[in-house]
């Protein structure tokens, strides 16, 4: 489901650049976001039909659509290797280290 309003969000953000107009020409034209639930960015990507995946089909026809348009484009990120894990899960003292440069905006 956070996958579906980030798509929103990047789409809302897209037009954004485009009324502004920074958009295509400036190589803003595609949004990659990045994931560490391997089943959501499986179903995605993948247009078969599940039975247990009923009922969210709507939404990820929603992203799949904007994965064929070409306005965003999904990545696999290990949780070891992802930043937002510190905001959402809880982190050990050794992950903040290993990513504080990024958190401070000095990387």
């Amino acid at each position: 489901m956070a996958l579906a309003a980030a798509t929103q969000e990047a789409k809302f953000l897209l037009q954004l650049l485009k009324d502004m107009d920074i958009g295509y020409n400036d190589g803003y034209d595609c949004v990659t976001l990045n994931g560490d639930n391997q089943g959501a960015l499986a179903l995605a990507n993948n247009p078969v039909h599940h039975q247990r995946s009923k009922h969210i089909d709507i939404r990820y026809h929603f992203i799949r659509s904007e994965i064929r348009k070409g306005v965003i484009k999904l990545i696999y990120v290990p949780s070891e290797h992802n930043v937002a894990d510190v905001f959402t899960k809880p982190s050990t003292k050794v992950k903040l280290a290993k990513f504080v440069d990024i958190l401070m905006g000095k990387s």
